[in-house]
């Protein structure tokens, strides 16, 4: 996440949970910005409550404020040549 990118923690039902604009709504009442200035919202994590009879849904955003958000770098894969002469594994179970 880049440091200028604001990040925030909602709690919302669980209706509410499934809408982006529910989301960006949330977000401009937590940060204190008009809605208009919520250009993009990105979900970090997803928790849900179940410990009371209303599900709650938290989630934490990345917030682009009156820009989108940068890309999201792939992760490398580098993995390592197993030698030919290696043992085998079974595992059974």
């Amino acid at each position: 996440m880049d440091h200028d990118t604001p990040q925030v923690n909602i709690l919302l039902t669980l209706e509410e949970s499934e809408s982006k604009d529910a989301w960006k709504r949330a977000c401009a009442d937590a940060l204190g910005v008009p809605l208009e200035r919520i250009k993009e919202v990105r979900l970090r994590k997803r928790s849900i409550d179940a410990r009371q009879r209303t599900i709650k849904v938290q989630l934490r955003l990345d917030v682009g404020l009156d820009t989108s958000l940068p890309e999201l770098e792939s992760p490398a894969n580098s993995y390592l040549k197993i030698p030919e002469k290696a043992r085998k594994v079974i595992i059974v179970g």
